[in-house]
């Protein structure tokens, strides 16, 4: 059974050597000896074992922000 949080995050966080940003997360899957890697709406990839956590804090990526307004707002 998954957790609340999976079900109603629209983002992830990742904390990096550049300061914490909060993407627009496009998909969550859990990979055979990888764990959870999430994509981005900016076309990132990150990884929970790297620091990524799910969350339902706005998004605050200029990229994330313009992948979504090229695309019409669609994944």
């Amino acid at each position: 059974m998954t957790d609340h949080i999976d079900r109603a995050a629209t983002q992830v966080r990742h904390t990096g050597r550049s300061g914490q940003a909060v993407h627009q997360l496009l998909a969550a899957t859990s990979v055979d000896g990888m764990g959870r890697q999430y994509r981005t709406e900016c076309h990132r990839y990150l990884y929970a074992d790297e620091g990524a956590v799910l969350t339902t804090a706005p998004a605050d990526c200029a990229d994330c922000a313009d992948a979504s307004i090229e695309t019409g707002g669609r994944r």
